[in-house]
């Protein structure tokens, strides 16, 4: 019996036929495929499964350090408020609270959000 060999994971999520996972973060791939997507790779006990990113996933696991814990819950397809007829996948994720790895940062910066000198700390 033959098994095509994934370089990155054992298997690829589809959020379609499963519509959560959860895991280790062990690593963050950037640049992959044709559309230069990200990639994230968890650790599910039995197997290593990549996670295609998508606009919606990029935003919320930005604020997510390797090593953390994560549950990614696929919420289904959503109305695009700034694209009439079109849809987005959209996602919840969730870091364990027990775990002692630090998130990166307590959200993503809203692209109308700016840093001003006095929010930096030297």
């Amino acid at each position: 019996m033959w098994k095509e060999v994934n370089p990155i994971s054992d298997r690829t999520w589809n959020p379609h036929e499963e519509k959560e996972i959860e895991g280790t973060l062990i690593s963050i791939k950037k640049e992959q495929g044709p559309n230069k997507s990200m990639v994230y790779v968890i650790d599910v006990g039995e197997e290593k499964v990549s996670i295609w990113g998508t606009t919606v996933l990029d935003s919320k696991m930005a604020a997510v350090s390797e090593n953390s814990k994560i549950k990614i819950i696929f919420n289904g397809l959503k109305d695009s408020p700034k694209r009439k007829g079109k849809q987005y996948k959209d996602f919840s994720v969730l870091v364990d609270t027990e775990d002692q790895t630090i998130v990166k940062q307590e959200k993503p910066l809203e692209e109308s959000e700016e840093i001003q000198s006095e929010d930096i700390p030297f």
